[in-house]
């Protein structure tokens, strides 16, 4: 009988991350059909038990399904392949949104309770898990609002009182003071990484902040944002004008394969999709916003309008399967207030320009105050097309195909 040992999978294990990464692996669309097939938490007797999970993400490379368990102040893994719940990670705070990093190690970014952001490595052992924090940011924000706080401190004078009121900084203090003031996060929600940068919602502050993710050093913050104006009629300009905008309390971000920002604002009821300037990489300028057009007034699945678009939309979850084109096949929209979860897919009349009004087209609505309750974030398990959602007031995580 031949022994195998760890070692003689070493050589293997370059292939497999290369084969399981983002760029190589063959995905599957969801189907959205809405044919739930499996829960994890309240509805399975065995299973570990969930309060109030927030966000699910999945490691291919690991093999392992991600869920930030808010209420019980962990991180909960279980197995891709077979559901079964394996280890979890105790927390000191109460983790939000996730984000995994395909490209190094998959690696997974939390954003924690109201002011935090850490990152975390995970080692799967035979039979326990270990992990290492390697950052964390945000840590003074909570100091400064508990000073504000104690202190009765308008918002307009938290930058120079609080600084005041703590401490008489020192040089190095104040040469740090714009960093610093960059690293405050006021209620920091959705998360995404893409090509070595995090994107976070820092929605107290109505802005995407973007971090290193080697070491959660300060990029740069994201507030605002271009739009192009219709010309008036008769009248051609050479030059398509543009006007500026404000981000108003983004609350998640996704990436299309295109590289597009796809922003939630929940308050504000709209979806936000922006790129990089072609004259100024370091701006966005806006491709479209859909505001709802319509409430989802029955109790019934629909697909009836393509304007019908839900109130509060707050999970955001791109089906990047369609590689052979700029923009994903769907966009999968959690509506918390409606207990819905909206597919959407791209008008094919829609185009870019400034002179164009792109659209989305919706596919299906799904869900009630029975099936759903509260869906927060999102993720589609792109190996077979299923859809994993966590159902917040339900205690669960369900799962779709």
């Amino acid at each position: 009988m031949t022994t195998l040992h760890l070692s003689d999978f070493l050589p293997l294990q370059p292939m497999l991350r290369d084969k399981l990464s983002s760029n190589q692996r063959n995905r599957i669309s969801f189907s959205a059909n809405f044919e739930q097939i499996h829960s994890l938490g309240q509805e399975d007797s065995d299973s570990y038990r969930f309060s109030y999970p927030k966000d699910v993400k999945i490691s291919y490379q690991m093999g392992i399904v991600f869920v930030s368990d808010f209420g019980n102040r962990k991180i909960a893994l279980f197995n891709l392949f077979t559901k079964m719940f394996l280890y979890s990670i105790e927390l000191d705070e109460s983790p939000q949104c996730l984000a995994v990093d395909e490209d190094d190690f998959d690696n997974l970014f939390i954003t924690l309770s109201f002011t935090k952001v850490c990152k975390l490595r995970i080692w799967l052992m035979l039979d326990d898990v270990k992990y290492t924090k390697l950052w964390e940011r945000g840590e003074k924000a909570k100091n400064f609002r508990q000073v504000r706080q104690e202190l009765n401190l308008d918002e307009i004078d938290l930058a120079s009182d609080v600084e005041t009121a703590i401490q008489q900084p020192s040089q190095e203090d104040a040469a740090n003071s714009l960093v610093d003031s960059a690293l405050e996060f006021y209620y920091p929600i959705g998360i995404s990484v893409r090509n070595k940068q995090v994107y976070v919602c820092d929605s107290g502050h109505n802005r995407i902040v973007i971090l290193s993710s080697l070491d959660g050093s300060f990029i740069r913050s994201i507030s605002s944002f271009s739009f192009p104006l219709k010309s008036p009629p008769g009248i051609i300009s050479s030059q398509p004008l543009f006007e500026t905008s404000h981000l108003h309390e983004p609350w998640m971000i996704d990436f299309s394969l295109a590289g597009e920002l796809i922003i939630s604002e929940y308050w504000n009821g709209s979806i936000k999709i922006l790129r990089e300037s072609s004259s100024n990489p370091s701006q966005l300028e806006l491709v479209c916003s859909f505001i709802p057009e319509g409430f989802l007034n029955d109790d019934q699945d629909s697909v009836n309008s393509s304007d019908l678009f839900g109130i509060c939309p707050l999970g955001i979850c791109i089906d990047k399967s369609r590689e052979n084109t700029l923009r994903p096949e769907k966009i999968i929209v959690s509506s918390p207030l409606k207990n819905r979860i909206l597919a959407f897919e791209w008008n094919s009349s829609g185009l870019v320009g400034p002179q164009k009004d792109e659209r989305l087209k919706l596919v299906r609505s799904y869900g009630s105050f029975g099936p759903l309750y509260c869906p927060f974030g999102l993720t589609i398990d792109d190996q077979n097309g299923q859809l994993l959602v966590a159902d917040e007031n339900n205690h669960s995580i369900k799962i779709f195909k």
